[in-house]
């Protein structure tokens, strides 16, 4: 059986010690040539490939494949650009409704020497939060409530009622942040 080459019409020989699907001559793929197949024994070349389905046999589903992906990809990326306008929004909306009500009752008990309690006194001092502290060493109010509150621990930060213990500027700020002059 001879195998004609389909770009440099070259016949293979028995004797040819190239690869069955590369052309001696020429050293190009049989498949890799262009549009034509290449020729047994004299037959009549095509305009498909022998080693390749032609592209309307394929059917492009790859074609398909790619567009799901790139549609499913858009489509969860939509859905999560909505979901943090969504959150964005309904937290802008309640800073604006707390902004316009009075800011809570901020009341720190704490000590002189407690690095914690200056960190948290600078804290409100930079962002303009009004606050009230009372120390409990020195002061009989701030001892007996601390006592009350069980103690424990210093500073710990009432805002409203909400007790807070130690320093937490992150929450401190997620929960003052509309009363919060310089944010």
């Amino acid at each position: 059986m001879t195998t004609i080459c389909p770009k440099c019409d070259y016949a293979r020989k028995q004797t040819d010690t190239c690869p069955s699907w590369q052309c001696p001559s020429c050293q190009v793929a049989y498949s890799k040539v262009g549009d034509r197949q290449y020729a047994e024994n004299g037959e009549q070349r095509s305009s498909s490939s022998h080693f390749r389905a032609a592209p309307e046999e394929s059917g492009g589903s790859w074609k398909w494949v790619v567009a799901l992906v790139l549609i499913v990809a858009v489509a969860w990326q939509g859905k999560s650009m909505f979901k943090r306008q969504s959150s964005q929004s309904a937290d802008q909306l309640s800073m604006q409704s707390r902004s316009s009500q009075p800011q809570p009752e901020v009341i720190m008990y704490s000590a002189v020497w407690c690095g914690y309690c200056t960190a948290a006194r600078e804290f409100f001092k930079n962002n303009r939060i009004r606050f009230t502290e009372l120390d409990v060493e020195r002061s009989a109010e701030g001892i007996e409530a601390y006592r009350k509150l069980g103690g424990g621990g210093i500073p710990v930060i009432l805002l409203d009622g909400q007790e807070i213990r130690g320093f937490d500027e992150r929450g401190l700020r997620k929960t003052l942040l509309p009363w919060m002059k310089d944010s």
